[in-house]
């Protein structure tokens, strides 16, 4: 497939000029954090790939993160609008599509002009769309759809991703032009499932999402909407042939909020037009065959400890994830799955395949902890995953013991320890196993997982490990020589196995000392002690004070089983008498009063005099967290030294 010239937007050519604006951004400075795309359509359908093919090619050439956050519904005006009202600052942009242009059309009351107030980027694809019909469908060549559909008039069901997308418009257009009666069956969600399964039989959607069905047998292309035959589907004639005058294709484009900085715009354009010109980038839909070991994604770090960096992970490592995942969580077809967290992380990633490969039902939502109840008792979700933070505000909104919450079978949480206080409520108001795991980016999401039976009875004290490694997992503890520790000490963990990522993206010192023979060293401190394994901290969060070796999982431990402290990082200052102090900042519960003195002595019943902070803030705000909500404790460190 040819890609057009890479140049502005062509819905833009003509009609809206770049705005003119004083220098007042440098770009040789831009971008300094993440930028976030956001994507009006799900996971999985065309613009999603497209989006996140771009967006991993502009986070190894600007150095920052691009993450994609999929916005789906009302045609893509949600996502539209939600980067209309964003600070025009280039850190907020948005997948520009066909759709937008319909919607200008198709809606009286938007709160938004799309060509007044989304500036344009840059071009960045164009494709044909196919007709595919349901196997099921008597009908092997257009003409003899046609014949069939006007046979059937209003009996056949024609599927599209929501009113005024691609796939209605293209639909209408077919069913004008060919004289045919179809029953049109919006979805807000990819309708690919529901045509596979035969609950709608035709579909005009982009080949990306369709060609490995179409190549297997599963799906039958009819037709392709442009007036020339497909690179990569050449077999399939062009509508055109049969409905005269037919032509249809989708382009995809990148827009920010007007006012934008032109230097930004302009040097977005640059990278992405060099993105698209770049031997590393085939073609975008170009069939390439991929290896087993070959790179399938590349996933970033949260950088809770320091810079994100980009984690290649290949086809064999995400089997080998899905895998353990369907074992670990006990994952079934009766299984309904509710994406909470950013699908961009492996918090949520991973469920995407594990569930799709035992048949379970997807649920994916903007995800609020005040909707939690009537999500769960609506879908009758069965398993989610979430980090503790999120799950305590779930547990304190009143409303949740309105709603039935029976369907909830599990939640696996993890991410940063959760306080005994907190696991109590949760467990009380949630009323379903609450599992903790220990994941790593590097070794494509479980490392461990507890299962129910590994639960401490009713009126024990809690058990408070990771579980068991999962199967493809081989775990071990080491010192500081590389040595296998014996059970009861602690130590580093280190991850052999076909779970172990190719490398950092771009990164081979990064890669050099975190891979040594085929062994990932994860940086984590651990024990394994009574058949389970515990996760003590990080082994460059570890605070020497006085010659003494302090946990700051402990102490936030202890600082969170007050009733008034909503979350806590501690972490090591430098100290003249004894090396390193324990200090800490605490953030509290709305509503809830406690002093650094009352803290302390609240430590002293829990803790060693030695691990008690020497010094404690209280912040007037949440404290700072990552995309998948675990606390930013090296920016808290930072700007905690920083401004003593």
């Amino acid at each position: 497939m040819k890609l057009p010239r890479r140049t502005f937007l062509h819905l833009a050519a003509g009609g809206v000029a770049l705005p003119v604006l004083p220098r007042v951004v440098s770009a040789q400075n831009y971008p300094s954090r993440p930028v976030r795309i956001l994507v009006g359509f799900p996971p999985g359908s065309a613009p999603d790939i497209v989006s996140r093919l771009l967006g991993q090619h502009l986070s190894a050439r600007l150095g920052q993160p691009f993450i994609i956050e999929n916005r789906p519904g009302a045609s893509s005006n949600i996502a539209t609008e939600a980067v209309v009202h964003a600070s025009p600052d280039g850190y907020t942009l948005l997948l520009v599509s066909l759709a937008n242009v319909f919607n200008a059309t198709l809606y009286d009351r938007l709160n938004f002009d799309f060509i007044r107030d989304i500036a344009p980027v840059a071009s960045v694809d164009r494709q044909p769309f196919v007709l595919e019909t349901n196997p099921s469908v008597p009908a092997q060549t257009v003409p003899e759809f046609i014949a069939y559909a006007k046979a059937h008039p209003g009996k056949i069901n024609i599927a599209s991703a929501g009113p005024g997308s691609a796939p209605h418009v293209f639909g209408e257009l077919f069913k004008t032009m060919a004289g045919v009666d179809l029953l049109h069956v919006p979805y807000r969600g990819n309708p690919l499932p529901e045509l596979l399964s035969g609950q709608v039989q035709v579909f005009f959607g982009p080949i990306q999402s369709a060609i490995e069905y179409i190549r297997t047998g599963k799906l039958r292309a009819l037709a392709v909407t442009t007036t020339t035959r497909s690179e990569i589907l050449p077999d399939v004639p062009v509508l055109g042939d049969f409905v005269q005058g037919y032509e249809a294709s989708a382009w995809l484009g990148l827009g920010a909020p007007k006012n934008t900085p032109l230097e930004i715009v302009e040097r977005l354009n640059r990278e992405i037009n060099a993105s698209l010109a770049s031997t590393e980038m085939q073609p975008l839909g170009q069939a390439v065959e991929s290896k087993p070991h070959d790179i399938a994604q590349v996933f970033f770090t949260s950088g809770t400890t320091g810079e994100p960096k980009g984690v290649c992970l290949t086809h064999s490592n995400l089997v080998a994830s899905a895998l353990d995942s369907i074992l670990a969580l006990e994952l079934s077809a009766d299984d309904v799955w509710l994406h909470a967290p950013p699908m961009f992380h492996l918090v949520d990633a991973f469920a995407v395949w594990a569930v799709s490969m035992v048949g379970g039902r997807h649920v994916i939502t903007h995800f609020e902890p005040a909707r939690f109840g009537a999500l769960v008792e609506k879908e009758t979700i069965t398993k989610t995953s979430l980090p503790p933070t999120l799950l305590d505000l779930i547990a304190r909104y009143p409303p949740l013991a309105e709603h039935d919450l029976k369907s909830l079978d599990r939640i696996s949480y993890g991410g940063s320890p959760m306080p005994d206080a907190v696991y109590d409520r949760c467990s009380k108001a949630l009323g379903c196993h609450l599992l903790q795991a220990y994941g790593i980016t590097e070794v494509g999401g479980f490392v461990c997982q507890q299962f129910p039976h590994d639960l401490s009875p009713a009126g024990s004290p809690r058990n408070n490990s990771v579980g068991h490694p999962v199967l493809h997992i081989d775990l071990r503890i080491i010192d500081d020589e590389g040595r296998c520790l014996p059970p009861g000490k602690i130590g580093e963990l280190v991850v052999a196995g076909p779970r172990v990522m190719a490398g950092y993206w771009r990164n081979s010192v990064a890669t050099a000392a975190a891979i040594q023979g085929g062994v990932y060293r994860t940086g984590d401190l651990g024990i394994f002690k009574e058949g389970q394994y515990r996760i003590v901290g990080r082994k460059k969060d570890m605070i020497i004070s006085g010659g003494e070796n302090v946990y700051p999982v402990e102490v936030e431990n202890a600082l969170c089983a007050h009733s008034a402290v909503a979350e806590a990082a501690v972490f090591g200052i430098p100290s003249e008498h004894w090396g390193e102090e324990v200090c800490a900042i605490v953030a509290l519960h709305m509503g809830c009063a406690a002093t650094p003195e009352e803290l302390i002595a609240h430590c002293r019943a829990l803790i060693g005099g030695y691990k008690i902070p020497k010094r404690i803030d209280i912040s007037p705000h949440p404290l700072p967290k990552s995309g998948p909500g675990k606390i930013a404790k090296h920016l808290i460190r930072a700007n905690y030294l920083g401004s003593t």
